[in-house]
């Protein structure tokens, strides 16, 4: 019948065991859980300092070969013009706002305010401690020139930059502490995006070789003006179809130069910039990437058969889609003179159309060519995760005195 029940258990008795296995247990989980927290600290200071030391060389100021003082005797000689404007605040129209502040237009201007936040001032004033301006200004004076009405007349934007109208500091509103501005001529064609959105809406025949062959051109000469920023010692840091402006269809403008810095500065050789951002060490080479991408973009935007030529990028067929390879290829060493040479050599041309490409493929095949192709042609920056470590909610953007 076997032994009864009581005599069963061991006489050592299994619940003090299994009390003492727990505890073990416990103690265990404790010790890794708080091992755990001091390295998730010691990880998190790490990424503190190295965000706020990478911020910080994004954020260092520009070096100008014209003196600052230099640029600011400009401001004379628009006092009359800066007061017409002020005179009439109250017909600016709000045309945009943004990271930096708000944009207005008034007759043939654009507005520019400028707001300390966010995107802090980098440049410190000469002969001034305690003022600081946006790097656009002197980079604006620097690249794009003074306007003056008797150049304007002869030839319109001969640098390929916008000139400055003005600049001046002054307040928006009663008991606000004043702000920057920045006056240039109004591009009445608007940015690439605006420009393919009407020839999208103007006809629904615009294949991509028929606006290749149009605007092929055009594009040559953004790269000639990409070149004289490159020889002048200064790399644009943010071309995207947005920040490219429409004079006609032979002239595309260069602005919102904001983020202009020297060849040599600390962002282009910083972990933000290359690793964070997958930007390339030269950023001269960065800028013709940046643009030949912006003109693709704009492209696919403006043409009725967008599939067709994300399959000559992704493939490398056509004109386009071999120009494409060959400037990734030489990426890190291409140069504006150098993409402009090839391009002639890869003319536009009438692609041969291939209707069944479309018959045939499936939704989701689309939106991953699609997806894919976006992901190539991609010109977008992204430092939230260095602002998170770097606590700049709370202590702000990390800035070199003056």
């Amino acid at each position: 019948m076997g032994r009864p029940f009581e005599t069963s258990i061991p006489p050592w008795g299994g619940r003090p065991y299994l009390v003492s296995r727990f505890r073990s247990t416990t103690l265990t989980n404790r010790i890794l859980g708080i091992f755990l927290f001091i390295l998730t600290l010691l990880h998190g200071q790490h990424l503190f300092f190295f965000y706020r030391s990478e911020l910080g060389a994004k954020y260092s100021p520009t070096e100008f070969a014209r003196p600052d003082r230099a640029i600011r005797e400009t401001e004379a000689s628009h006092l009359e013009f800066v007061d017409t404007l002020l005179a009439h605040r109250n017909q600016w129209q709000v045309l945009g706002s943004g990271w930096e502040g708000k944009t207005y237009t008034f007759n043939s201007s654009v507005i520019k305010t400028f707001v300390p936040g966010q995107s802090p001032f980098r440049n410190c004033v000469s002969g001034d401690p305690n003022m600081r301006w946006p790097a656009e200004i002197p980079a604006s004076v620097e690249v794009g020139g003074i306007w003056s009405a008797e150049a304007d007349a002869k030839e319109k934007y001969p640098s390929g930059f916008l000139p400055v109208q003005a600049y001046f500091m002054a307040t928006s509103l009663p008991r606000r502490a004043p702000e920057w501005h920045l006056v240039t001529p109004l591009v009445a064609g608007g940015n690439l995006p605006s420009l393919a959105k009407r020839l999208r809406q103007q006809s629904s025949s615009n294949s991509f070789s028929q606006l290749d062959l149009t605007y092929r051109a055009t594009f040559h000469k953004l790269l000639r003006t990409m070149e004289t920023l490159h020889r002048k010692g200064f790399c644009h840091d943010d071309i995207k179809p947005s920040n490219i402006f429409v004079e006609s269809d032979t002239q595309w403008i260069l602005g919102d130069l904001g983020n202009v810095r020297q060849l040599s500065h600390p962002y282009h050789s910083s972990h933000l910039w290359i690793e964070d951002n997958k930007q390339l060490a030269d950023c001269r080479a960065n800028d013709v990437i940046r643009v030949l991408k912006s003109y693709l973009q704009f492209l696919r935007t403006a043409s009725n058969n967008t599939e067709q030529l994300d399959l000559a990028l992704v493939h490398g067929t056509g004109s386009l889609g071999r120009l494409f390879w060959w400037t990734l290829a030489n990426a890190s060493t291409m140069s504006a003179a150098e993409l402009k040479l090839r391009s002639d050599i890869e003319r536009p041309s009438q692609f041969t159309e291939r209707p069944e490409a479309i018959v045939h493929s499936y939704i989701g095949r689309r939106m991953a060519l699609s997806k894919m192709v976006d992901e190539l042609l991609k010109t977008k920056f992204v430092e939230r995760r260095a602002r998170w470590a770097a606590l700049t909610g709370i202590l702000g953007v990390p800035v070199k005195e003056c």
